[in-house]
């Protein structure tokens, strides 16, 4: 399991740690969230670059990324399965939020930044799918930050689990039998754009020659979340589409970031 926090270039506004706000206080954020993906703009990244040439090509890459915010206006995708069928239609995070809420909250709708699957109708849900959906609640939040990584808090009754080529590659998953389970109420790190611009490079060079085919770049840029149920290929579940409740999220700038780097 993994309890990490983030670090201190995320914005107040995508910190899911939010309630009992004044009036003042509402105001306050709902001025910052019209502003928030363009404060992309002024990550170090999208600075000027050092006169002395030092920094390196990736990080040029991800620059040439952050000179456009509105990259991240539509920084996510969600898709929500119930065992191998997509249910509903894809959740699109938009109107500059750097956060969205997935919960089955009754009492909810969706809106631009929460995704309520209480409201998606599955005539041929079965009692499983059912009875775990119940139990997400109030869901988890993924949120991004300014530096283009994404990190998730975990907030319902439910086991969640989540497959992240990030958390492979930094080895948090030692004893990788399955997907790995995500700490209740902490903060965790999901995504890192700079890591994945460094691997998607890597696999373009590996064979410059052949035809590149993006759909083979998909996991640097996805991620997978099941509720309720691990799998793995040392579990009983071998794939995902085999537990109940799942998500697909696509992170959109680290797909624009593959076209940067297949263009050059």
């Amino acid at each position: 399991m993994i309890n990490e926090s983030p670090n201190d270039d995320l914005t107040a506004n995508s910190t899911p740690r939010q309630s009992g706000k004044s009036d003042h206080a509402r105001k306050s954020a709902k001025s910052q969230s019209k502003d928030d993906t363009q404060k992309i703009s002024q990550h170090p990244f999208n600075q000027q670059s050092p006169s002395n040439g030092t920094i390196n090509k990736n990080e040029e890459v991800i620059k040439e990324l952050f000179n456009d915010y509105k990259v991240f206006e539509n920084w996510c995708s969600i898709k929500y399965y119930e065992f191998n069928t997509q249910v509903g239609e894809t959740f699109h995070v938009i109107n500059n939020s750097l956060s969205v809420n997935v919960n089955n909250n009754y009492m909810k709708q969706s809106t631009n930044t929460s995704f309520c699957l209480s409201s998606i109708i599955n005539k041929s849900r079965n009692k499983i799918s059912e009875q775990v959906k119940k139990n997400i609640g109030h869901g988890i939040v993924i949120y991004l930050q300014t530096n283009g990584d994404v990190w998730l808090r975990q907030n319902c009754s439910e086991n969640v689990f989540i497959e992240s080529n990030f958390l492979t590659k930094e080895n948090i998953l030692i004893n990788k039998t399955g997907a790995l389970k995500i700490c209740t109420h902490a903060n965790n790190k999901i995504f890192s754009l700079k890591l994945a611009c460094e691997q998607m490079k890597l696999r373009i060079n590996s064979d410059p020659s052949s035809t590149i085919d993006k759909n083979n770049f998909k996991e640097f840029f996805t991620i997978y979340i099941s509720f309720g149920e691990v799998w793995g290929p040392n579990c009983l579940k071998k794939t995902i589409d085999q537990t109940p409740c799942w998500l697909e999220i696509h992170f959109h700038p680290a797909s624009k970031l593959l076209d940067i780097l297949l263009s050059q």
